[in-house]
């Protein structure tokens, strides 16, 4: 036989007899489950070669893909993966946002020490207690940032919670246009500063007002778009082009 029953270090051949199973007494959870498991139509055959099936594969033959499977399991897929994963997406400010998206982020409402007597108010407006809803973006200090950046970027800001915020987004900002590649971006990258600045003032109580945050929101954005290249060249994203600074080098192929 190819394999053998661990329990006892015998070979599986010592469970058959003839064409029947002749299985020992089920010492262990293991073999109980082998045991349980094993399908009643499911008989051995001395007459055939023995074969190595993979269970989890419908055909029986071992896959990356299948023992991934196996071992994670799969969700249904989110309608806003694309704001967070695209080919211009900016790494370290996409983890923010995904964690901004499912609630993930260490805010203060999060935490145990907001029930010991801290101070639970947003860091920024000094008035509301600090959540995701409150920190993106019905905080007035957030609120003036991103609505600053989304004008820029040619859109509007949404009025709603944060997640009336991720659907508009989702459906604002589809396709490959020069304008939703700018809008997935000023997203990502008003996300990661606001968080990064939140930070800043909790831990080390260095602030930024809102004119420096939106410059350095800014220039992330802008240092990623330099280097991009095949920008269709039309009317509207020469505008884009030109009220964000961007060289004319993005219209290159």
């Amino acid at each position: 036989m190819a394999f053998s029953c661990q329990e006892n270090n015998q070979p599986v051949s010592s469970i058959i007899h003839g064409n029947h199973w002749n299985w020992p007494i089920a010492n262990s959870p293991h073999l109980l489950d082998l045991k349980n498991g094993m399908p009643p139509n499911l008989l051995p055959s001395p007459l055939l070669d023995d074969k190595a099936f993979w269970l989890p594969s419908p055909n029986g033959v071992y896959s990356i893909n299948s023992a991934w499977d196996t071992l994670c399991s799969r969700h249904p897929q989110v309608n806003w993966w694309k704001l967070v994963w695209y080919p211009n997406a900016i790494p370290r400010a996409g983890f923010i946002l995904w964690m901004a998206i499912r609630h993930s982020l260490r805010t203060k409402d999060r935490l145990f020490f907001s029930n010991l007597g801290h101070d639970p108010k947003c860091l920024f407006c000094l008035r509301e207690n600090e959540s995701h809803n409150h920190l993106f973006f019905s905080c007035s200090f957030t609120s003036n940032i991103w609505s600053h950046l989304l004008s820029k970027s040619g859109f509007q800001s949404p009025n709603g919670d944060w997640h009336q915020t991720v659907l508009w987004a989702t459906n604002s900002f589809k396709g490959k246009s020069f304008s939703s590649i700018l809008g997935r971006l000023t997203l990502a990258c008003t996300i990661y500063n606001i968080w990064h600045e939140r930070n800043s003032r909790l831990f080390t109580k260095i602030e930024k007002n809102s004119k420096a945050i939106i410059a350095q929101t800014q220039d992330m954005i802008r240092g990623r778009l330099t280097s991009t290249r095949g920008i269709q060249d039309s009317l509207s994203n020469r505008h884009l082009q030109c009220t964000w600074s961007l060289p004319c080098s993005i219209f290159n192929m």
